[in-house]
């Protein structure tokens, strides 16, 4: 695994990596905790189901987005269930 996320990088700098994410339930991203998820949908609104990095317990979050949305947070996985966006890429 290549490790792109840095706690001492600032929150402002870009994005150096962004790879199309295959949504699940049992695997987190296979490139580790992303710092931002981009995402598309059909039609106007979607969402897409994550697990925060501090949510270790299993807990997730559902979070509307629109077509072209960029998130900033910092995702460890996106669930299959729950998630509407056609495509989500994860952001380093």
């Amino acid at each position: 695994m290549v490790e792109f996320f840095s706690t001492d990088a600032p929150r402002e700098s870009a994005y150096v990596a962004a790879f199309e994410v295959t949504p699940s339930d049992t695997t987190d991203l296979p490139d580790g905790v992303c710092r931002g998820i981009l995402c598309d949908g059909t039609g106007q609104h979607s969402f897409v189901r994550v697990t925060l990095v501090g949510n270790d317990d299993g807990t997730y979050v559902t979070i509307p987005v629109n077509n072209h949305d960029t998130k900033h947070f910092h995702v460890k996985r996106i669930w299959a269930t729950g998630t509407t966006a056609t495509t989500v890429f994860a952001l380093y």
